[in-house]
């Protein structure tokens, strides 16, 4: 390759230097003046190359940086420093500004004299604004965010606002409602004409719908604030499905509906999971079964859809022969406030929470939730929810003692046949089922011919043309077939119609809606002799081991609470455990007390007016600091929403307690806060009082221990045992064994405390019975405690106690 000349180099390099078109390079004399450009210089700036050269590189600066005099701290600087490098704005020959990146460098020779500047510009115009519109989006986005996070801050402030005011009106309602229905029960029972019994029924079911609504918002406000947790435990599917059928059948049959049930008979025994959110969702899509519909029959069922890695996944479903729905309407169900149409929504009344809080319910436990309807066919409600089963929990093999039986199902509803006919045939049963009496008959005078007679006949008692009764009739005429086993479906709210069954030769008889349990317990008994013992046993008959004995003890305890009924509730229970007690109404009082009384413990209610609890704790933990004492304080609190627990430990309180408060919860707290020391009590048991166990009340111990109180607590003990002796009926009618004990225990401790000992013996009974699930003894026991609060009314008549 032929070696370049020097002049070609340089021609060479400058058409590179001039064919570069985005950067301007300009050539400078040591005083700034322009000496050579190329045309990437002219297509920025605008100017020819004959009119810039020999002009000061300053014309490029905005007038405002002439006047700074910053051309010539920029040829300063890279003399100095050899460059310079910057950005900022230039002016082209027209006056238009552009945003340029500048490098301008000192050009010197090999002597190193200062032989010009070499200035070297792009034009960033493009970028700079592109740089500009993304810091304004920045800076809008940071606004944005600094807006939202207030709106944020906002709504959770608005979000804790309204949980609180949901919590405190719940409380605040609840509260009188309570006392108006349980007022209303206590009417009832009393001596009433036609026309006050119809107000008072009217009165209680208006307060039930509104307590329900009530109930209805706060789950709503707990939803929605994410405050619902899912408290599994082991549970009955078959129970709990079928406590909630009963407990809306006779509201069923107030509108002429037939309610039944059918559990599927492979769901396991027992699941785990929240039994009472499971109950709240059946109970819901039951009372709008009802509610939609005027005629017919309502199905509930559970069906075991799959099994896997201990996981059962069940199908719950409420069929109606309703009005139905179209698809628009159905569009608009689950959501809030919202009922498939408004008018029918003003027709029945309702929040319109039940489905939206039963929707989401579901899908906490991670199931799904929908409806089939055809308008005009009625609908059906499903739901779907895998729930965990053991294993290992051993079977009961009761089944096979009825395998091979022969039982007839008489019965003109097709629905509850089925479901009685599943039930049967899953026990090893041989069934068969007709829809009315003269072919049930038909049936068995051929069996009997055949040689295979039939050993039951289920019957139901009300069916067109012929009842069940008159079914029985004909079966006890005929030689052939009276020997069968009868056993009546009957209406469970009939009074004495179980009994008259029994007399004229039936068997056994089932309530409707048909319980699983019990049709069983029924066939046991009925095919195998198994009849249950109804008498008393010795345990039955055992005295209550700690009546007759009171542990005095000397701590005292002051309790903040400002319902009057609750204050004596409170009362009676320390009284009950020994205790002497203080009482007063809000917080202010209890600082007062604190001043003039040494106290061993406080109860303090956290809704109190004036001062509540909460900022009552936090003053006396403040007064604390100087003295170096600490008074175990415990809270009492409806726990309307989560976190009370949380909420009243921030406080300063000690620990917490649930109400309504119960005995034995109260005395497990007083027991961990206050533990016995045997130097600090008396056992009291005088001769007195074991005389007077067998009195209906201890009238003289009253008088002695409550002087001129002694009417005004027999009164409201009085008003107090037909409220409890409801909700141990209810319990017993529903098999609710928790709420059993909680009742029973209640009333034990108002019987003690007022020296009804019969009655306090009863409850004890009861709790014994129930704890075990023998039902039928509690049902034995109610009528016991029935003639024992008579037995207490006619003592208190004959001893001229004006109660």
């Amino acid at each position: 390759m032929p070696a370049i000349s020097q002049q070609e180099h340089e021609d060479l390099l400058h058409l590179l230097v001039s064919s570069v078109p985005d950067y301007a390079i300009v050539l400078l004399d040591p005083a700034g003046n322009i000496v050579s450009w190329n045309e990437g210089a002219q297509r920025i700036k605008g100017y020819d190359h004959e009119e810039i050269i020999g002009k000061h590189f300053s014309c490029f600066y905005p007038d405002e940086d002439q006047a700074d005099n910053k051309p010539a701290e920029v040829l300063a600087t890279a003399e100095k420093l050899g460059r310079f490098e910057g950005l900022g704005w230039r002016v082209r020959k027209d006056g238009s500004k552009f945003y340029a990146n500048v490098l301008v460098m000192a050009l010197r020779d090999s002597s190193g004299n200062l032989r010009g500047f070499g200035k070297v510009t792009k034009d960033m115009t493009s970028t700079k604004e592109a740089n500009d519109k993304i810091l304004r989006s920045q800076q809008e986005l940071e606004i944005l965010n600094t807006e939202l996070a207030n709106a944020r801050d906002q709504a959770q402030a608005a979000s804790r606002s309204k949980s609180e005011f949901v919590a405190n009106m719940s409380h605040e309602i609840r509260t009188p409602m309570n006392g108006i229905i349980g007022m209303c029960n206590v009417m009832l029972t009393t001596s009433l004409t036609p026309d006050q019994r119809h107000y008072a029924e009217t009165i209680k079911v208006a307060s039930n719908a509104l307590l329900t609504i009530i109930n209805d918002i706060l789950d709503f406000s707990k939803i929605e604030a994410g405050k619902i947790v899912l408290e599994c435990l082991d549970f009955d599917p078959v129970q709990i499905i079928e406590n909630a059928c009963e407990i809306l059948a006779s509201v069923a049959r107030q509108k002429k509906l037939s309610i039944m049930s059918y559990i599927d008979p492979k769901i396991p025994s027992i699941l785990f999971g929240d039994r009472e959110r499971l109950r709240q969702i059946l109970i819901n899509l039951v009372g709008n079964a009802i509610k939609f519909s005027d005629s017919g029959e309502i199905v509930v069922r559970a069906v075991l859809c799959s099994v896997h890695n201990n996981v059962a996944n069940i199908r719950f479903s409420v069929t109606d022969n309703g009005m139905g729905m179209s698809a628009t309407e159905i569009e608009k169900l689950f959501k809030a406030f919202v009922q498939a149409d408004g008018s029918i929504s003003r027709k029945f009344g309702g929040s319109g929470l039940g489905l939206s809080i039963s929707k989401n319910l579901v899908e906490l436990m991670n199931g799904t939730i929908g409806v089939e309807s055809v308008k005009g066919s009625g609908s059906t409600f499903w739901f779907n929810v895998p729930l965990e089963f053991s294993i290992h929990l051993p079977l009961i093999n009761t089944k096979t003692e009825l395998e091979g039986v022969k039982v007839l199902i008489v019965d003109d509803e097709p629905n509850a046949r089925e479901i009685v006919h599943n039930y049967v045939t899953s026990w090893g049963m041989r069934n068969g089922s007709v829809s009315d009496v003269d072919e049930g008959l038909q049936r068995l005078r051929q069996a009997y011919i055949e040689g295979d007679s039939y050993q039951v006949v289920i019957v139901d008692l009300v069916m067109p043309n012929k009842t069940g009764i008159d079914m029985a009739r004909e079966i006890f005429k005929d030689p052939a077939i009276a020997s069968t086993n009868l056993i009546l479906l009957t209406a469970f709210d009939t009074p004495g119609l179980g009994t008259q069954a029994l007399e004229l030769g039936f068997k056994g008889y089932v309530t409707k809606p048909v319980r699983q349990s019990q049709l069983l317990d029924c066939l046991l008994q009925v095919t195998c002799g198994k009849y249950p013992f109804i008498g008393q046993t010795a345990s039955d008959a055992s005295p209550n081991p700690g009546s007759g004995t009171k542990v005095a003890r000397r701590e005292l305890i002051l309790v903040a609470e400002d319902h009057t009924i609750n204050q004596q509730v409170a009362q009676l229970y320390l009284d009950n455990l020994g205790f002497n007690c203080n009482i007063v109404s809000n917080g202010i009082e209890v600082l007062s007390a604190l001043a003039e009384n040494q106290y061993d413990l406080i109860l303090m209610d956290c809704q109190m007016p004036e001062m509540d609890g909460l900022t009552a704790a936090a003053a006396i933990r403040n007064m604390e600091k100087s003295t170096g004492k600490h008074i175990p304080i415990v809270a009492m609190t409806a726990s309307a929403m989560q976190g009370d627990r949380e909420i009243c430990l921030v406080a300063g309180m000690d620990d917490y307690i649930s109400k309504p408060i119960d005995f034995s919860p109260l005395r497990k707290m007083l027991e961990k806060w206050l533990p016995l020391n045997k130097k600090a009590v008396v056992q009291v048991t005088t001769q007195q009082q074991l005389q007077n166990r067998d009195l209906p009340i201890d009238l003289d111990h009253l008088k002695q221990h409550y002087d001129t109180h002694t009417e005004r607590l027999v009164k409201m003990f009085l008003l107090e045992v037909p409220l409890h002796s409801a909700i141990i009926n209810e319990s017993i009618v529903q098999e609710n064994s928790p709420q059993l004990l909680e009742a029973a225990h209640g009333l034990k401790g108002l019987c003690y405390t007022l020296r009804a000992n019969a009655m306090s013996d009863v409850c004890e009974q009861f709790e014994i019975a129930g704890s075990k699930g023998d039902w039928k003894k509690c049902l034995m026991y109610t009528t016991r405690l029935e003639y024992e609060f008579t037995r207490l009314q006619n003592y208190l008549k004959a001893n001229a106690f004006e109660a």
